[in-house]
């Protein structure tokens, strides 16, 4: 039996956009604002798309994913945390 985890960042689309209005309104600040704040820990600039996701999950079901095992599979665009 196979067992792995995909860990997706911040994905594209809707729900990413009401989020950063939400976090904007909340301290006062312009979309745009947040808009870079958000990207400014995405090392790619980006949020992940969906379609990188999927294909990350086809792939890890596929043939060529059957000797990955126990992983956790980060798609985040290598968003950096502060600590």
């Amino acid at each position: 039996m196979r067992c792995n985890a995909v860990a997706p960042g911040a994905v594209g689309g809707d729900r990413i956009e009401r989020v950063l209005q939400g976090r904007a309104e909340a301290e006062h600040k312009t979309l745009e604002e947040e808009r870079v704040a958000a990207m400014s820990v995405q090392s790619l600039k980006r949020f992940v798309n969906p379609k990188d996701i999927a294909a990350l999950i086809l792939f890890m079901t596929s043939d060529a994913g059957k000797s990955i095992s126990g992983q956790v599979l980060p798609i985040d665009n290598d968003a950096q945390t502060s600590s």
